[in-house]
C-alpha cells in the first residue's frame, strides 16, 4: 500500500510504493506530454528517472487507450 510522508520544512515528499504501485506510476507517468523544459512534464520526467535508478523497469501494460491519448501541461510557472 502507498504510502506518502511530507516535510513541511524543505517541501520534500517521501513516497513508499510496492512494486505493482511503483510500476503503475511509472506507466502513468509515460503519458505525460508537453514540452519538456517549459512545462510540469520535467517533472514528470524526473520522477520516472528517479523510479528507474530505484529499479522500476519498463512495462508493458495492456491499455484502451490510444497513441494519442496523453496528459498535457500548458506552460505555466511552477516552482522548481
Amino acid at each position: 500500500m502507498a504510502k506518502a510522508e511530507m516535510k513541511l520544512t524543505d517541501y520534500t515528499l517521501n513516497l513508499t510504493l510496492n512494486q505493482n504501485e511503483a510500476e503503475t506510476l511509472l506507466i502513468i507517468l509515460g503519458k505525460i506530454g508537453g514540452t519538456p523544459t517549459t512545462t510540469r512534464r520535467r517533472f514528470a520526467d524526473a520522477m520516472r528517472k528517479a523510479l528507474n535508478t530505484a529499479g522500476v523497469g519498463i512495462v508493458i501494460a495492456k491499455t484502451n487507450s490510444s497513441a494519442h491519448d496523453s496528459i498535457y501541461f500548458d506552460d505555466e510557472v511552477v516552482n522548481g
